[in-house]
């Protein structure tokens, strides 16, 4: 198993190099192509501090579980990248996936069926209703199977719409292992 501590988190002085100011260069060693650590000013780093780091490169990435780590890894960074957040399903970008709103008596008269149960939610006998804010991840789907917007009759029904719209969106995606 591979023991990392959060890396996206720690500082330089955590890490064992900062290879930050460092860059790849290309050169030639006889008739194979091969890469130096050259810095910003131009300095190659030291061969053994070099080959330090290679060494533990090779420890890491030879290691049998480095495929599902490093795949892990960049699955959660892109879905955090992305403002979901695997700990509150309701909130992307820190922000609520659905709100409440209460019908204005003084606009025209509405109805709509709610999209999960179906019961039929009208402004002349109801006073609220909820609907999904954010559309990204609806948009996302190949598969279109509810309304352009999303409208329930109750809090417990627009958490079901949501739920089913952030699970298709992940299995599409392969991120299956991050549902929760």
């Amino acid at each position: 198993m591979i023991d990392v501590s959060d890396t996206r988190y720690q500082t330089a002085n955590d890490l064992l190099w900062d290879l930050s100011r460092y860059f790849l260069m290309k050169v030639g060693v006889g008739e194979s192509p091969a890469l130096m650590f050259r810095d910003s000013h131009g300095f190659l780093m030291d061969p053994h501090q070099a080959l330090e780091i290679i060494d533990k490169l090779k420890i890491a990435y030879e290691s049998p579980e480095i495929n599902a780590f490093v795949e892990q890894e960049n699955q959660d960074l892109h879905l955090e990248s992305m403002g979901i957040d695997l700990n509150h399903r309701y909130l992307l970008n820190g922000i609520n996936v659905y709100k409440k709103k209460e019908f204005d008596p003084l606009k025209r008269k509405r109805s709509f069926s709610c999209a999960w149960c179906g019961t039929r939610v009208s402004s002349t006998k109801d006073k609220e209703y909820y609907y999904i804010t954010d559309h990204y991840l609806r948009s996302g789907l190949s598969e279109q199977k509810s309304q352009p917007w999303e409208y329930s009759c109750s809090e417990t029904c627009i958490r079901h719409v949501w739920d089913e719209i952030y699970e298709s969106w992940m299995r599409e995606r392969g991120y299956l292992t991050a549902i929760k």
